[in-house]
């Protein structure tokens, strides 16, 4: 949609500028208005052509590309420092994005000052751009949608982490977590503590709990705004120790560091 949007901005700047010339050509007193509009959607067109954000979603699959090689350097890089030894087929990274367009309409001391205007459950969540994947097997079903204030992105991306340096994590071998998955109650998780279910619903929590056991992530932060995060997730029957590995969590820190030249 985003690249039709700018192919369509510009094409309409070149339809303008002709119907002006035409105009002109014919000596017609109303140019004025059509080239005061001309001026308007051209100004508009070259502002998306300056800005390689905007181009760059005209060739969206050229940032997934870079992306996800991106994520399987990740990968290989925490393997490679022997950080993580067993089971490298059950681990997935995944770089998400707080989508450009809400940063650019919406920058970050507008959206703290929105917040303190209307509650907390009116505002708009847009969701997370994937812009990197990388994982040994193939796709454990259906790719999973977030926004920045569901599950893990909840704390890592949240107003706090601007102001902090750490690794978030999320355990579902925990019992609490089972409990919720083997009951098959909706109403009990709704019952549970705001801090468990983390703004997910029940039924996302029971996608998210086929899918992984163990979740670490940190916020990309670009500008003093977390503007993205990257995410490391295990599968079930991963036999090594995710959350409470503390040598992988510091290296995660400055993977999301380095990230930053993929969000600005």
């Amino acid at each position: 949609m985003k690249r039709l949007l700018s192919l369509l901005i510009i094409a309409i700047s070149f339809v303008s500028s002709g119907y002006v010339t035409y105009l002109q050509i014919r000596g017609e007193s109303r140019a004025w208005p059509a080239r005061l509009a001309t001026l308007v959607v051209a100004a508009v067109a070259v502002g998306g052509i300056t800005d390689r954000r905007l181009v760059s979603h005209v060739y969206p699959r050229r940032r997934r590309v870079n992306g996800d090689k991106a994520a399987r350097m990740v990968l290989n890089d925490i393997y490679s420092r022997q950080l993580l030894e067993l089971d490298y087929q059950l681990v997935s990274v995944h770089i998400w994005e707080v989508p450009y367009w809400y940063r650019r309409l919406f920058p970050l001391r507008f959206r703290e000052a929105l917040r303190k205007l209307i509650q907390e459950r009116w505002a708009f969540r847009p969701h997370l751009q994937l812009l990197g994947y990388y994982s040994a097997s193939p796709p454990n079903g259906r790719r999973l949608k977030w926004t920045k204030e569901e599950g893990v992105f909840s704390e890592a991306m949240s107003r706090e982490a601007q102001l902090s340096t750490s690794t978030h994590s999320i355990d579902y071998r925990l019992p609490v977590y089972r409990k919720l998955a083997e009951g098959q109650e909706e109403q009990t998780w709704n019952d549970s503590k705001r801090s468990t279910r983390q703004a997910m619903s029940y039924q996302h929590f029971l996608n998210v709990y086929s899918k992984y056991r163990q979740v670490a992530a940190v916020g990309i932060s670009v500008d003093g705004d977390i503007a993205g995060c990257v995410t490391i997730e295990v599968q079930p029957g991963f036999r090594d120790e995710l959350i409470k590995n503390e040598p992988l969590k510091e290296r995660m820190l400055e993977v999301a560091r380095e990230l930053t030249y993929l969000i600005r």
